[in-house]
Formats: structure tokens, C-alpha cells, sequence
């Protein structure tokens, strides 16, 4: 990428997505109006020789699934972060919990798919937290502290220990989880870790490969991307006419975990 990216200091939105990216030039640390971060499937391995670590302090929106991240190091700085997309990377074992303490204002969290044993117990400091998809880890059990989220309405933990532990029922009473979540969410299958399934609200499991995620969440291409398509009522009409083809559905990376995409 080269150093030039600096100049654009009005740049709000950029996508960088399936390259070969194994860092970022310093002189992004000069973009300060960017809002929306994109760069899933590429190499990254740390944020500690960019420019994250102390730039970006108006950045909400960072997307960096499908990498080779080990550390979350850096991130922590940028407070202004309401969605952050940590999947599949390379966490393992490491502590999350930097993280839990600083971004208060963290709408969106997903750290599916990296094989962690236990999320933080200080989750409950990300208080405005809405969504957590902690899907194809390790989990045993989640934070004790976790209840204490009264605005979390969406948690996705199939994948994990819990799940063949407890079902949704006893996961709600057990972590006095609020009453205003998706209790059927909660270790119910849902789209494949590598797709997309609720931005649109279709139904449908979008191959992030094929429609890209900052196209997905955009409202205006939210509109004019449904408006296109002949909705039709039922699966059987859905096969006929497959007007999805097009999305990644029903291909073998874009999958309900291991089932139909519908």
C-alpha cells in the first residue's frame, strides 16, 4: 500500500479486503476523519507497528476477520470504536481483557472462531454492548459478569462447550442473562463463520467474498440490493429461481453451520 494513503485526510470510508496485507504504512495514522476500517482477509499480524496504536480516535467501524492476528495490542486507545470484527484470527489463549476496559462505547463484537477458552469477566465494563457472536471457540462456560450487559440483545455461542452442557434455557437463568435477548440465538446454529446472515435480513448467507462487507452494512446499498431481488415466499420457489446465485449461497464456504443456507 503505498505512503500516499496519508494524503487523503477526508477519507471516511476504506477497504483494503482481500489483499496480501501483512501491515499498514504509518502515514494512515494521518487519516483522522476515517470512521470505517475494512480490511478482512489479508495478513495482518499485529497492530503494533501501525498507526492504530494512537491515531484513528474518531474510527467506529474496524473489520479485520480472516487474518493473522495474535494481538489485540493498540486497539485499546481507540475508544471511539462501536464494532469491532476479530474473528478468525490467531488469539488462542491470549487476554482479551485489555480490550473490556477501555471501549465503553462497543455496540458490536465478534471474536468467533479463534479458539478461545474464556471471554473476559470484565465484559460488563462495554456496557453499551448490543451484539456478541462468540461462535466456534472453546468456551466452557461465559463471564459471570456477563448479566450485568442489560443492553446485549443478541449473544451466539453455538460451537462451544457450553452448548453441549446447557441449552438455551438454562444458559439464560444460569447467567441471569436480560430478558430482552434472542434466547433462541443463543446455541442455535446460524450462518457459517466465514458468511453473512444478518445485515440483510433475508434469510440469506452472504459469501463476504462476493458481496463486500462495507457494501452490506450501507443502508443505501441495503435498499437497492433487496429491491433487485424477486423475493420469493418459499424455499422451493427460492431453488427454482435462485436469484442468490449471484451471493455465495449455497456454495460450501457460505453455510447455516454445516446445514441448508436457507
Amino acid at each position: 500500500m503505498p505512503e500516499s494513503i496519508g494524503n487523503l485526510k477526508f477519507l471516511i470510508d476504506f477497504d483494503a479486503s482481500q489483499n496480501l496485507l501483512e501491515e499498514l504504512p504509518e502515514t494512515m495514522g494521518k487519516l483522522n476523519s476515517l470512521l470505517n476500517l475494512i480490511l478482512f482477509q489479508n495478513k495482518l499480524k499485529n497492530f503494533s507497528n501501525s498507526s492504530l496504536r494512537e491515531k484513528y480516535l474518531n474510527l467506529r467501524k474496524l473489520i479485520v476477520h480472516t487474518n493473522k492476528l495474535s494481538s489485540v495490542a493498540g486497539l485499546e486507545n481507540i475508544e471511539s470504536l462501536e464494532t469491532l470484527d476479530l474473528s478468525s484470527n490467531d488469539f488462542h489463549d491470549s487476554k482479551l481483557y485489555v480490550l473490556f476496559i477501555y471501549l465503553r462505547n462497543m455496540k458490536h463484537l465478534s471474536v468467533r472462531n479463534n479458539g478461545l477458552e474464556e471471554l473476559p469477566n470484565d465484559i460488563n465494563a462495554m456496557s453499551n454492548l448490543q451484539f456478541i457472536d462468540a461462535r466456534n471457540n472453546k468456551l466452557e462456560k461465559l463471564p459471570t459478569k456477563i448479566g450485568h450487559l442489560r443492553n446485549l440483545k443478541d449473544l451466539y455461542v453455538a460451537g462451544n462447550s457450553i452448548c453441549s452442557n446447557m441449552n438455551n434455557e438454562e444458559i439464560m437463568i444460569a447467567y441471569d442473562l436480560p430478558n430482552g435477548i434472542n434466547k433462541l440465538a443463543l446455541c442455535t446454529k446460524q450462518c457459517a463463520t466465514t458468511c453473512l446472515n444478518k445485515h440483510l435480513s433475508d434469510n440469506i448467507c452472504d459469501d463476504p467474498s462476493i458481496v463486500s462487507f462495507s457494501r452490506v452494512v450501507d443502508p443505501a446499498f441495503k435498499y437497492a440490493f433487496t429491491s433487485s431481488l424477486s423475493i420469493r415466499p418459499n424455499k422451493t420457489e427460492h431453488r427454482q429461481y435462485n436469484y442468490a446465485s449471484g451471493r455465495g449461497c449455497n456454495v460450501a464456504t457460505c453455510q447455516y453451520d454445516k446445514g441448508d443456507c436457507l
